[in-house]
């Protein structure tokens, strides 16, 4: 039997520890910053969580599922206190190339003052939906919630606010498009409250789409589906096709 030498040896495991590293960073900015997984350079700069005015930390997060498909991008983690009680959790699933959703899933049993805040890099923002956009370079960006939060904008940031009681997901979609008008955003109440479910009407189609944090069942319309997140999309001639995150 042969080994690898001490150097040789040594370089591989530096070269795997490198890749881990950087996967790690990859997925921690894609947590934090979902946005940059859709918009352009010139789209939301900023997003902020803060839970009872604390802001809600995303470092170091426990990976449970990343999958990238041709159709769609997931990711899940979940985040614990000292004492090892599961605190919060963030699914994101980006529906390759217009539109995502973060669900943010605040663990326990308490009511809490929730805000989310998103800073464009440019104006002007305007309001759309239940939420807030901008216009530049011959594209839009934007956010809004599926929520009754209540919306504010002050120069470039749009501000959710409400007060909740947890467990609760938090739902937030990004959208980017061309032409005056957004995709129309229709929430979809599920019957379990932790499941997230809403559809995307386009011209050419409607996409209904349902998220969890965990792999369970999933039903969208009269389709049962098995994963952390499913996509049915629907032909105005009756045609469908669709996919989940296993």
């Amino acid at each position: 039997m042969k080994f690898a030498p001490p150097l040789l040896h040594g370089f591989w495991l530096g070269l795997l520890t490198a890749s881990m590293a950087c996967a790690q960073e990859e997925d921690s900015a894609q947590l934090s910053q979902p946005e940059a997984a859709l918009f352009a350079s010139d789209g939301p700069r900023s997003f902020a969580l803060q839970v009872d005015g604390q802001p809600l930390s995303f470092a170091s997060p426990h990976i449970l599922i990343h999958k990238t498909t041709d159709k769609a991008d997931f990711i899940s983690a979940d985040w614990r206190d000292a004492s090892g009680e599961l605190t919060h959790q963030r699914d994101v699933l980006i529906i390759k190339p217009a539109y995502g959703v973060i669900v943010d899933y605040l663990y326990g049993k308490a009511l809490h003052a929730v805000s989310r805040s998103f800073t464009f890099a440019a104006g002007p923002v305007a309001p759309y939906a239940h939420g807030a956009f901008v216009s530049l370079s011959g594209k839009n960006a934007g956010i809004l919630v599926l929520d009754g939060s209540n919306v504010a904008i002050a120069g470039n940031t749009v501000t959710f606010t409400s007060n909740v009681t947890t467990p609760v997901p938090l739902t937030t979609i990004l959208q980017s498009w061309s032409g005056s008008m957004a995709p129309a955003v229709e929430y979809v109440k599920p019957s379990n409250p932790m499941i997230v479910k809403f559809n995307v009407k386009f011209p050419d189609r409607v996409d209904q789409i349902g998220v969890a944090w965990e792999s369970r069942p999933l039903h969208l319309s009269k389709h049962e589906f098995k994963g952390w997140a499913a996509c049915l999309r629907q032909l105005p001639a009756g045609g469908e096709s669709s996919f989940e995150i296993q």
